[in-house]
């Protein structure tokens, strides 16, 4: 799920206006809008280009929050790392050690 609040704060650490990306992105006000108050998702295309133009790699703007990348909280008696915790994690897939 694509993670608006990211958004918006990414845009300004870059110290961006809307009106800075959307134009560079050649896309319309509103729809940048749409975006950055969680009303709607960017399309594959665009979110590689937001990613481009704010300096972040795409997945950077996927809220892990989402029930997609929850973890239980158990710990593995071999490790002090929470059973099911990422260790490699991209846009695509989360890799587990403990096959979770």
């Amino acid at each position: 799920m694509f993670d608006a609040k990211k958004l918006k704060e990414r845009r300004l650490e870059k110290g961006l206006t809307q009106a800075d990306v959307y134009e560079d992105l050649k896309i319309s006000r509103k729809t940048y809008s749409s975006w950055e108050n969680g009303l709607a998702e960017p399309h594959e295309k665009n979110l590689r280009r937001l990613a481009k133009r704010l300096s972040v790699k795409e997945d950077y703007f996927i809220n892990k929050d989402s029930a997609l990348y929850t973890y239980p909280l158990l710990t593995s008696p071999k490790e002090s790392r929470p059973i099911g915790q990422p260790v490699i994690e991209t846009a695509a897939k989360s890799c587990f050690l403990d096959g979770l």
